[in-house]
């Protein structure tokens, strides 16, 4: 057996435990949540249910993420939009471009290794960032990530190919939901585009990497939050 089939067994057998414990009420101590209990403690403040997306894109210039983002902006309702990271840093003058839209939009928007949230703040660095929508880690790496316990939502903006079983892995070992955003690339054909996760690894939206294009897809936070502790 490969190890690629070795880890989906595992996945699989991690992801039905952890159904039966959700869904059926049934004490599972081997999958007691990561982290201190005080970060998975219930919060009434929030939203039901809240609207992610990805905007899976060839922009790289300040004035493509901004023409983007206003036309997601103009498209529906989003309380999150990730961008795939850029294949540069991101200048202080873009993210002070991108702070105002989300300000005036009331909106969070990821990009680069930032965070950016309705008032405007550009969050930056690992650790867990408390918002909002939860509690949101930037998770640089799908295999060596740091400092994400009690995270909520996981943010992996890359500008690579995302490893599909990687990422549904790390969804559910860290009981979080996790947004993997990849640009678009002919290099990319054959790889996993972006992609969003339930904390049981359930596919909630994905794409292929060939067109631009934008996924959307619900997160029921508040409800995971209380699942968990619950557990």
């Amino acid at each position: 057996m490969s190890d690629c089939d070795l880890m989906l067994n595992a996945l699989n057998l991690s992801r039905r435990r952890w159904m039966q414990t959700v869904g059926g009420g049934v004490a599972c101590t081997a999958l007691a949540p990561l982290g201190a209990g005080a970060a998975f403690a219930r919060h009434d403040s929030l939203p039901e249910v809240l609207t992610a997306a990805i905007v899976q894109s060839h922009a790289q210039a300040a004035d493509e993420i901004l023409r983007d983002l206003a036309q997601v902006l103009d498209q529906s309702r989003k309380d999150l939009i990730c961008f795939p990271a850029l294949g540069h840093a991101v200048s202080v003058s873009a993210l002070r471009a991108i702070a105002a839209h989300a300000r005036a939009a009331a909106v969070h928007v990821a990009i680069g290794d930032s965070l950016i949230t309705p008032d405007g703040d550009i969050l930056s660095g690992l650790g867990v960032h408390q918002t909002q929508l939860g509690a949101i880690a930037l998770v640089p790496s799908l295999f060596k990530p740091a400092k994400i316990a009690g995270a909520d939502i996981l943010l992996h903006l890359s500008a690579q190919p995302v490893s599909f079983v990687r990422a549904q892995t790390l969804a559910v070992d860290s009981r979080a939901h996790l947004i993997a955003a990849t640009p678009v690339g002919d290099a990319f054909l054959q790889a996993t585009g972006s992609v969003i996760f339930s904390p049981v690894g359930e596919v909630l939206a994905a794409a292929g990497t060939a067109w631009t294009q934008t996924l959307t897809a619900p997160l029921h936070v508040a409800h995971w939050r209380d699942a968990l502790v619950q557990v």
